[in-house]
């Protein structure tokens, strides 16, 4: 699912290019403003109107605080796909309410210092595409865990 191009891409616009890749008429709208604040976060959720049962909002925020407002945010749309990555190289794919915010470490080391990170970062991605193809296809909601080793639980 993954290829070269899409190396150093956000992760959202790769998942979505690995979505289009396969299906021609599937289309998404990125937000495509630049987000400093907190307030930015919640300024950008309310002025879209997510009301169409397969509307999707993809959360790849990496870090706390950003993920800490989608999540109480969670009425305003009723699919939100969450997609982690830990320094610890595990992933976590979580939809609407089953997510829970992961608490603060301040002695977690930067994923990208890791020299597996570049490639479980790729499969994860690609997993993530075909979770979110699950869902459009059959509109299941499956929450996954990836571990470092690729070994992937149901959860």
């Amino acid at each position: 699912l993954y290829n070269n191009a899409q190396i150093g891409m956000p992760k959202v616009k790769a998942i979505m290019t690995c979505l289009h890749l396969k299906h021609k008429k599937f289309a998404y709208k990125p937000i495509d403003k630049k987000i400093n604040t907190t307030s930015d976060i919640v300024n950008i959720m309310s002025t879209i109107n997510f009301n169409n049962e397969e509307d999707l909002i993809i959360d790849c925020f990496d870090n706390i605080e950003s993920r800490s407002i989608i999540n109480e945010e969670e009425s305003i749309a009723k699919n939100i796909l969450h997609i982690g990555f830990s320094p610890k190289l595990h992933s976590e794919i979580y939809w609407d309410k089953d997510y829970s915010v992961p608490k603060e470490d301040d002695n977690s080391d930067d994923i990208c210092e890791n020299p597996l990170a570049k490639p479980f970062i790729l499969f994860s991605v690609s997993f993530s595409a075909m979770v979110i193809e699950e869902f459009f296809a059959r509109k299941n909601k499956f929450n996954y865990i990836i571990y470092n080793k690729y070994n992937i639980q149901k959860v």
